[in-house]
């Protein structure tokens, strides 16, 4: 599940954001902000290693305004760049010889604090000629909060959409 979709085809809220488009998309906004910090929060209590990186790059943030007008979009999401091999895993790679990966070398950086580029590079080729043998399980983290906050971000967007109703047409 890559996210939460809902959709309100009331005709009262319609009427309420015909009426009042901007009262209504702060109710709306409001509520997915606090949507995307549940997800958020959920993520990083599943996410492997607690004050790790990952876990303390894990954010909500407004999608970017490349919408169409009037979607309204917010995401939980992480800041680091190896976080999708560590929800999806990776299989072995027998046949491709590993390559330098930003990610990689992030992440090495953060667990092992090489003191300087040789010691990287040393560290980075043992791991990457590991996962080529191994792989990486997965560890899904983003994924499980996503299915666990489904429900109540609905909730709260459904909320917020009554408070709306109720601050456009007084009462509701």
């Amino acid at each position: 599940m890559d996210s939460v979709r809902v959709t309100i085809d009331a005709g009262r809220a319609m009427e309420a954001f015909r009426a009042a488009p901007e009262v209504m998309s702060r109710h709306v906004d409001e509520a997915l902000e606090a949507g995307a910090q549940y997800v958020a929060r959920e993520a990083k209590r599943g996410a492997p290693t607690f004050q790790s990186t990952l876990v303390n790059s894990i954010r909500a943030e407004r999608v970017p305004e490349a919408l169409p007008p009037g979607v309204l979009a917010w995401q939980a999401r992480t800041g680091v760049n190896y976080a999708r091999y560590v929800e999806e895993g990776i299989g072995p790679m027998l046949n491709s010889p590993p390559g330098m990966s930003n990610g990689l070398l992030e992440w090495i950086r953060a667990k092992f604090a090489p003191e300087n580029d040789e010691a990287l590079v040393r560290i980075y080729w043992a791991v990457a000629f590991a996962i080529q043998r191994r792989g990486v399980k997965p560890r899904p983290f983003m994924a499980p909060a996503m299915e666990a906050s489904e429900a109540r971000v609905r909730q709260m967007v459904r909320q917020s959409v009554q408070a709306g109703i109720a601050e456009v047409f007084g009462g509701g």
